[in-house]
């Protein structure tokens, strides 16, 4: 059963109808134009969006250089820093079967967002993230409460079809 909101989180049918209740800090202006992440990616080289579509279609994208140097950097720095908390790194499985998905809640409202790998009568799916094989690691088993609390971090690539996702077609990453 996927996780139901408190009972008085309002009801909407998009983001339009969400309640902003605060705000912290002030939003900072800039004398220049601000760039998205394709741009800046542009400028300094770091992403190919054309060649990645020539290799995988559309929505890909080759980090390169920095790009491929920051993003290592980041995750060693999560998985380091979590770490020093006493969390236990894993390396999860990136197929799972649809049972994880549904024990997350991804399935059925998401299934249209999923990459489906056709395995015998049994499909496996390629994960949106690392939560889902995670909170899938003890699934079907009662923990010891002396057992608890049981902390995890993982790193994962994230597959997701995300269909109407802004600009998912032209420079979606």
């Amino acid at each position: 059963m996927p996780n139901l909101p408190c009972a008085d989180v309002p009801d909407g049918i998009d983001e339009t109808q969400n309640v902003e209740l605060w705000k912290r800090g002030v939003a900072r202006s800039f004398d220049f134009e601000i760039r998205d992440h394709t741009q800046i990616a542009e400028i300094t080289d770091t992403i190919d969006f054309k060649r990645a579509a020539k290799v995988s279609g559309s929505r890909f994208a080759f980090l390169k250089g920095n790009g491929s140097f920051l993003n290592r950097a980041l995750m060693n720095y999560f998985i380091d820093y979590h770490l020093t908390q006493g969390d236990i790194e894993l390396t999860p499985p990136y197929l799972v079967h649809a049972e994880s998905l549904r024990g997350t809640g991804q399935f059925p409202k998401f299934k249209e967002d999923v990459f489906e790998i056709p395995v015998n009568e049994n499909p496996l799916y390629l994960i949106p993230t690392a939560e889902v094989p995670v909170t899938n690691y003890f699934a079907d088993e009662i923990l010891q409460e002396s057992d608890l609390p049981l902390r995890f971090c993982a790193y994962s690539m994230c597959f997701r079809a995300e269909a109407g996702a802004a600009g998912r077609d032209t420079k979606g990453f």
